[in-house]
């Protein structure tokens, strides 16, 4: 869509700038043709099939494996700043509200998630857990906490509770 976003009409105004937004659905485009979806749907089916709990600690432990290597990709500066870079880096979209909490903007499950809450979201703690861990921003903890349109994982200050 364009639209002028300095407010100015008439001639001198400018070309109208183009104005994008976040579709509602996702679109991809694979050229030859993938399906990593119909994968990882079955490597999801089976991993329930597998064990009566959400998730398997194989699974869980790789998934903190991954994260750690994701946490360290965080670069220099300061634990809190890493953390950012690395959850950015796995396409979490981060963002700080109300009390210091970390919520991420988009899943990037979110479509396996649908499917199969329970597993991925189980593995998904455990990714940022090793994300805490790689980068070293231990003055955070992630939880799970479902919200509408969000991951369901949020990283909340840590005060020395339990979960």
């Amino acid at each position: 869509m364009d639209r002028r976003l300095s407010g100015r009409v008439g001639p001198g105004a400018g070309r109208p700038a183009r104005v994008y937004w976040r579709a509602d659905r996702e679109f991809s485009v694979s050229l030859p043709d993938r399906r990593y979806e119909r994968v990882a749907q079955l490597f999801a089916l089976t991993l329930e099939r597998l064990d009566d709990k959400s998730v398997p600690d194989p699974l869980q432990n790789a998934g903190r494996e991954l994260g750690e290597q994701l946490g360290a990709t965080g670069g220099r500066g300061a634990p809190g700043k890493r953390l950012t870079a690395a959850l950015k880096a796995g396409g979490f979209e981060p963002v700080t509200v109300k009390g210091g909490v970390i919520r991420l903007r988009n899943c990037p499950f979110a479509a396996l998630a649908d499917a199969h809450r329970p597993l991925v979201c189980g593995t998904n703690l455990a990714l940022a857990e090793g994300i805490i861990r790689g980068s070293g921003a231990t003055t955070v903890r992630p939880i799970l906490d479902f919200q509408p349109d969000l991951c369901c994982v949020a990283f909340v200050p840590d005060t020395g509770r339990p979960a």
